[in-house]
């Protein structure tokens, strides 16, 4: 298996190649600004409670749903001072929700068929998603620190605002060794990760392009010769039966 050298982040590439990825980014999230105008972004953490009927608190599960939750997960990491910078939550509504476990579930099922036919010292594989559901302030708050997002006003508000995006990455993850579930990056457990990811983004990249040309979706796929993620959202005409009906085609 081909292993995969050190990546860069966002912050590593020069301000020309940041600014041409802005560009492409940018570019790509037209398929979602229909969101602008056709639902109402969470604001403020009050929203959760007024909203709450419309939301799923998202709960990782690496052997269950294949997936953990590295940010937002609050008891995770120390908190901020800055109550604006802790506003990303782990909450979906409810059609995004099932079309992550559904992703996670379909591109599990192949990946783990890549990896029983190599001995590649571990037993399982789970994705790490990296953003859920954001706030307006956070939006900008990840604007001022010069992080790869999208403004977040008008029409051109993230779709993460109102809770139907989530991240994927795809330079990094998690494996079971022995009973032991172990993040896999460049920077942690590198063994593991050099060769696990080029299998997880191969497969992953392809269930998710799939259901892009389904129109059930949109994907980019955010510095894909770094440590990026798949942006997905969850596109306005989905509905549950939308999302199993091109699940079924993959």
């Amino acid at each position: 298996m081909q292993t995969v050298k050190n990546l860069k982040r966002f912050e590593d590439f020069s301000p020309a190649q940041r600014a041409s990825m802005r560009y492409e980014v940018h570019e790509q999230l037209a398929a979602e600004r229909v969101w602008g105008q056709a639902a109402e972004p969470f604001t403020d953490p009050e929203d959760l409670i007024r909203r709450s009927a419309e939301i799923v608190r998202i709960s990782p599960d690496l052997g269950g749903n294949h997936f953990g939750i590295v940010s937002p997960h609050r008891d995770r990491y120390p908190g901020s001072a800055d109550a604006i910078s802790e506003q990303s939550y782990p909450y979906l509504l409810r059609p995004a929700h099932v079309l992550l476990q559904r992703i996670c579930t379909r591109a599990h099922a192949d990946i783990m068929d890549l990896i029983e036919a190599e001995n590649f010292g571990f037993h399982n594989f789970a994705f790490s998603v990296t953003s859920l559901l954001r706030t307006t302030p956070y939006q900008e708050y990840l604007i001022a620190e010069g992080k790869l997002a999208s403004e977040p006003h008008g029409a051109f508000r993230s779709s993460h605002c109102y809770g139907v995006a989530f991240d994927i990455d795809h330079s990094g993850g998690y494996v079971l060794v022995g009973e032991e579930w172990r993040p896999t990056n460049p920077d942690r457990n590198p063994e593991y990760w050099a060769v696990v990811r080029p299998v997880a983004r191969l497969v992953l990249g392809q269930v998710l392009q799939e259901l892009k040309s389904e129109g059930v979706i949109n994907v980019i796929d955010e510095i894909p010769d770094g440590r990026g993620v798949f942006h997905v959202a969850l596109l306005p005409a989905s509905s549950d039966d939308d999302i199993t009906k091109g699940m079924e085609r993959v």
